[in-house]
């Protein structure tokens, strides 16, 4: 078992918008605040998302999904997200 999971992900929200209402685990929605953190970071525009998701049991899986509005910058590179998961 992989206990006390907890999944960080950084967004640069200068490329897009973090909908904080669409966050769900397993399709289950969560609540900002209760649930997760989000923490914005104006002055690097890299805002951070914390998740504890808990046990994952041996061959199951956790789906964690949320919403972003991806802004048109102009720029010819895809946006690349990626997170961390850990536990004790």
């Amino acid at each position: 078992v992989w206990k006390d999971i907890k999944v960080t992900d950084v967004l640069d929200t200068s490329r897009l918008t973090f909908y904080r209402d669409s966050l769900t685990i397993n399709g289950v929605p969560k609540a900002w605040g209760s649930d997760f953190k989000y923490q914005a970071n104006s002055s690097s525009m890299l805002d951070t998302l914390t998740i504890p998701v808990g046990d994952i049991q041996p061959g199951k899986a956790t789906i964690i999904q949320f919403k972003v509005l991806h802004a048109n910058d102009g720029a010819d590179k895809p946006y690349v997200n990626q997170a961390t998961a850990e536990s004790k």
